[in-house]
């Protein structure tokens, strides 16, 4: 990124580290600048929200899309910054827009097949039904330089469990393997972006939601790395949130999914195999502009 002398844009959050001067925005606001500057952007997309319970085990919210440029030239002028709400239960994520991009949001978990979205929700599994499809991840178009990440499916659901939501970086997970030893229908990896936080610290952002697995012995679904949160349990043994992100997804809490970390873009996790079980749902978006100020 080119240099520049002291703070040439208000807006956001303003924070400092190192040589660089940072603005985060949590929610809607205006990036107004006085100079020319060179920025690193990153645009996050609302998580989509998990599945309530479905006669069977339901499938997990995709997370956020993401959008991002290394370094940028931003003219003088004021900037409309609109962050993507979480997708509540059952609901796709918000689209998070800045500087003519937008960042989609991820795809609900399905009722049977799983939400489309900008990475796909997982596909529920309903008692004496067929096995369904996850949801089609569309990745947002983009231009000026800008790369997009996302695009990625939500898993399909079987037997033994629902689907993952699709994350950022990579595909929900299908749980294979027969009752006594299959895996874990976790959600999507999000994607990692360098550096791009109010002080330095690596994150990803946008993964995806954990589905739910059958009863007594199985693990349920971990939330993907990027925010994703847990799916509900049916067992005693509880899934891992989606951890390296901005914020944490939730954890299981009884047979209910654990919600995507706020401002990650992380997808909601599936609801259990229970009456009362719900999903939950799918983590905010996030704005940060990076500049240097030395």
């Amino acid at each position: 990124m080119g240099m520049h002398i002291g703070t040439p844009v208000s807006g956001g959050t303003h924070t400092t580290y190192s040589k660089y001067g940072v603005k985060t925005f949590l929610g809607d606001g205006t990036f107004k600048v006085n100079v020319t500057v060179m920025c690193e952007i990153l645009i996050v997309g609302g998580g989509g929200g998990g599945r309530d319970h479905q006669y069977g085990m339901s499938g997990a919210g995709g997370g956020g899309t993401v959008i991002h440029h290394p370094g940028i030239v931003v003219t003088p002028g004021e900037y409309a910054i609109t962050i993507g709400a979480g997708g509540a239960i059952n609901a796709n994520g918000g689209a998070t827009s800045a500087f003519s991009q937008t960042a989609t949001g991820g795809g609900a978990g399905g009722a049977t097949d799983g939400g489309n979205g900008g990475n796909g929700g997982g596909a529920s599994f309903i008692w004496y039904t067929s096995d369904d499809n996850g949801g089609t991840g569309t990745a947002p178009s983009v231009t000026n330089g800008f790369t997009a990440y996302g695009g990625n499916n939500g898993a399909g659901s079987r037997e033994n469990g629902s689907g993952g939501g699709g994350g950022a970086g990579a595909a929900g997970i299908t749980t294979t393997g027969t009752y006594a030893s299959a895996t874990a229908p976790d959600g999507g990896a999000g994607i990692e972006i360098p550096e791009m936080s109010a002080d330095g610290t690596t994150y990803y952002w946008g993964g995806g939601g954990g589905g739910c697995a059958h009863c007594c012995t199985l693990p349920t679904g971990a939330g993907g790395i990027g925010g994703g949160g847990a799916g509900g349990k049916d067992n005693s043994r509880a899934a891992a949130s989606g951890g390296a992100g901005l914020n944490a997804g939730g954890g299981t809490n009884g047979h209910h999914g654990g919600t995507g970390g706020a401002n990650t873009g992380g997808g909601g996790g599936g609801g259990g195999y229970d009456g009362s079980g719900t999903g939950a749902a799918g983590g905010s978006g996030i704005v940060i502009v990076k500049w240097e100020i030395l």
